[in-house]
């Protein structure tokens, strides 16, 4: 399966906020010495026999200064640098010996990535280190970001995930992946499949949570649908078409789609209606609200943010 990655970049690409309260060193030129007394310096009169010396304000031609080699950059051994060039690296390795250990330990950054002993977040944000550097944000932007999801991963998230679509059976050690997501964000089209996918190649439980934005005109009205089609089973069938149909989702479209999958549309009707379908609703939305997130899609893996690009190795461990 090809890399998530490489099907979207979430940190730099997501639909709006929640609606709802959401050098080198300097070129040494060469310095002129002048002659020893009394030495008469060596002239060469040339074919004409003119004297070879500059007049006053004549221009002097300047010898190219020879460039220095920039040292090879080094970087902790265990740290997968993916294909970054030597640009990119030394980008990285100043980064890293530039920031504290992030597992509190009195050492830098780029220390504790080389030691034995490092810590699971080190290397998360060690891996993120080398996603914000191949897209080319700056070292600044790069501290900013690590700052960020260091703080993410500071707060844990308890949902409430009883009545909500789920793909995958609950058990002993699995993963728990929780989405939030809106059917009228393209960004969420994107990564729907392909999160499904790790989903069911990890064994990890991929739970689905609605976050329908307030300039979306139907996505709320989306998100209830497929909460109605739930209750008859009918959810992924209901889920891929919206997405699908997204371009144009509408009234018309919305119940099209779940009429084609085969949904009791009297039972249908009626769920929209019953005040525990919107509860359920809103109970997403404040969920949402209590974790500050800002956009959609946004992940949690067992309780933590986690940023789209960093899923598939949040979830496998590499």
């Amino acid at each position: 399966m090809a890399s998530l990655a490489a099907a979207i970049m979430l940190t730099q690409c997501a639909c709006g906020s929640n609606s709802r309260g959401t050098e080198g060193d300097p070129v040494k030129r060469p310095v002129a010495v002048d002659a020893a007394p009394g030495a008469t310096p060596a002239a060469d009169a040339g074919p004409s026999g003119a004297d070879p010396t500059p007049k006053a304000g004549a221009p002097v031609a300047k010898e190219p200064t020879p460039e220095v080699a920039k040292p090879a950059p080094k970087l902790p051994p265990n740290l997968d640098v993916k294909d970054l060039d030597d640009d990119e690296k030394r980008v990285l390795q100043e980064v890293l010996e530039e920031q504290y250990d992030p597992c509190g330990k009195p050492r830098s950054f780029f220390e504790s990535l080389s030691a034995a002993d490092t810590c699971e977040l080190a290397k998360k944000l060690g891996g993120l280190a080398v996603t914000k550097v191949a897209q080319g944000l700056s070292k600044k932007q790069i501290v900013q970001e690590l700052l960020k999801e260091q703080a993410r991963q500071a707060s844990k998230m308890d949902f409430d995930l009883s009545a909500s679509p789920r793909l995958g059976e609950p058990g002993p050690g699995k993963k728990v992946v929780v989405e939030f997501f809106d059917y009228q964000c393209p960004h969420c089209k994107v990564a729907s499949k392909p999160t499904k996918e790790l989903a069911k190649k990890v064994g990890a439980v991929l739970y689905f949570k609605m976050l329908p934005l307030g300039f979306h005109p139907v996505a709320r009205e989306a998100a209830l649908a497929a909460l109605a089609c739930h209750r008859q089973g009918k959810f992924f069938e209901v889920h891929e078409g919206f997405f699908e149909a997204q371009e144009r989702l509408s009234t018309e479209v919305i119940r099209e789609i779940v009429k084609k999958a085969g949904v009791d549309m009297t039972r249908f009707d009626k769920d929209l209606k019953d005040p525990e379908l919107t509860k359920l609703l809103e109970r997403d939305l404040d969920e949402s609200n209590k974790a500050k997130i800002n956009g959609t899609p946004t992940f949690y893996v067992d309780g933590y943010e986690v940023a789209y690009e960093q899923l598939e190795a949040t979830l496998t461990g590499k």
